[in-house]
């Protein structure tokens, strides 16, 4: 073996000892051959070389680490909850948290007066006094013969309230006056028109409507 390596070996050897130091000795014979020896002194007749060699400290043992333990979670008994039929509950739950919407009673019969033309003719309104334009015939220069010509005069027509009782009925005899003028007058289909929207407008809320 050649010296290196011997000392190499000797080196890796000792470097599990206890001691803290080896001394190594290199012995040249007379012939020149080399030997290492370890600890022990060369034998007389060679030449000898003494080496003192630090072993190297062991390398501390890394302390294990310990992760930290995980919080344990307490577990918490579930309750089993009753079944509840969900039709009844949704009742319940609407019947205590919010009273049943009740309908507005309807409002009474509006007021409406009879009127009474001069030739007996009986018609309703709104207003206490009627005023109106009654068609007058006209006649020629001569005093005598008709003429197409049109001409009115302005007349105060007596009229009464109707009664709170029959209010419903006087409503309804002007609502089928307005829808005969509307079937059989054309002449008057606008005027009868805006009659019958103002007769469903007035009556729409009250005891008169339909």
């Amino acid at each position: 073996m050649k010296p290196v390596a011997m000392l190499l070996l000797l080196v890796t050897g000792l470097a599990g000892a206890a001691s803290p130091t080896v001394v190594i000795y290199r012995c040249v014979g007379a012939d020149g051959q080399v030997t290492i020896q370890n600890g022990t002194k060369c034998p007389k007749g060679t030449r000898e070389q003494k080496r003192v060699v630090e072993t190297p400290k062991p390398a501390p043992v890394p302390r294990p680490v310990v992760a930290p333990a995980a919080p344990v979670t307490p577990v918490v008994p579930v309750v089993a909850q009753p079944v509840v039929d969900a039709t009844n509950a949704t009742t319940s739950s609407t019947a205590g948290s919010t009273p049943p919407v009740t309908p507005a009673p309807p409002l009474p019969a509006p007021p409406i007066f009879v009127c009474l033309t001069s030739d007996a003719q009986r018609y309703y309104t709104e207003a206490e006094q009627s005023s109106r334009c009654a068609p007058i015939s006209t006649v020629g220069l001569d005093g005598q013969s008709t003429t197409d010509a049109q001409a009115c005069e302005m007349v105060e027509d007596h009229c009464e309230a109707v009664p709170e009782a029959d209010r419903c009925a006087a409503w309804t005899e002007r609502r089928r006056r307005a829808e005969q003028a509307l079937t059989f007058s054309p002449e008057q289909i606008d005027q009868a028109r805006a009659e019958l929207a103002h007769v469903e407008a007035m009556t729409a809320k009250t005891v008169c409507g339909r």
